[in-house]
């Protein structure tokens, strides 16, 4: 999961909203992602960033695997072209998150 590359203590946040109109849908999923953006901004200046996303609480926006860094990603990537060949996880399973889109 790549947090091994670092000692300091992180922090793992999810940020549920909760709204009962569906005309709000838009708003509050760029309200989100807003609000992610300026978290990651902040940390970056601070020198605080981590780029690790626990998976179960990331978002569809954001890239979870890609936090794992480049080594995990390398090595996922690998085993995944050894193990499933016709890319059957990355094709035909519809949603969530996949290897094959990882940065």
């Amino acid at each position: 999961m790549g947090l091994n590359s670092t000692q300091d203590n992180l922090i793992v946040m999810m940020f549920a909203l909760r709204w009962t109109d569906a005309k709000y849908d838009i708003r509050m999923r760029q309200a989100t992602v807003d609000w992610v953006a300026a978290v990651n901004q902040a940390t970056q200046a601070s020198g605080a960033f981590n780029p690790f996303l626990y998976l179960n609480y990331a978002g569809d926006f954001q890239d979870p695997l890609g936090g794992y860094g480049a080594a995990n990603v390398k090595f996922m990537k690998q085993v995944a072209k050894k193990y499933d060949l016709e890319g059957v996880f990355q094709q035909l399973m519809p949603g969530g998150f996949k290897i094959s889109q990882a940065g």
